[in-house]
């Protein structure tokens, strides 16, 4: 008897499909892209800090925090109906 729903399989292949092609945007486009890194994941744009300490500073990471924009601000400026 069929349940008329997708199975916890379907859903979760589909569900890694779509956040695996979300990555990929994402290291194709960097900065430009429409999709956002998941939360709890680094920011592709930040240098990661070395055994030695050496790295981008915290004024350079608030400077990024600040510059990210929404993905609804991206499709806006790509739709260009940002007002």
């Amino acid at each position: 008897m069929s349940t008329g729903g997708i199975t916890d399989e379907a859903a979760i292949e589909g569900h890694d499909l779509i956040h695996n092609a979300e990555v990929e945007e994402q290291k194709a486009h960097g900065d430009q892209a429409l999709t956002q890194p998941d939360e709890g994941d680094e920011p592709l744009s930040t240098t990661k800090q070395t055994e030695t300490g050496t790295g981008s500073s915290g004024g350079q990471q608030q400077q990024q925090k600040q510059g990210r924009h929404s993905t609804m601000d991206k499709v806006k400026e790509a739709l260009h109906i940002k007002k």
